[in-house]
């Protein structure tokens, strides 16, 4: 997210990389899980749960697909 700190500090950018990924991946699947088989809302609540869970699964798996790739 930092074009300084990836600049300046590397190696933190990189550890903090590898920190938020399996995190983000495991926040956004539980949490789509949990809000579909737990509702306590209703659909008002799924529907922005699932979503957002997706969402964050499949941005972080990008950004990981650039970062691999040396695009950043």
């Amino acid at each position: 997210f930092s074009d300084g700190l990836r600049r300046t500090r590397p190696r933190t950018h990189r550890a903090i990389g590898r920190v938020y990924v399996p995190l983000a991946l495991l926040a956004g699947s539980s949490g789509a899980y949990m809000a579909w088989t737990h509702p306590f809302g209703g659909v008002p609540e799924v529907v922005p749960s699932v979503v957002f869970g997706a969402a964050l699964v499949v941005v972080t798996i990008a950004a990981l697909a650039l970062a691999r790739r040396r695009r950043f």
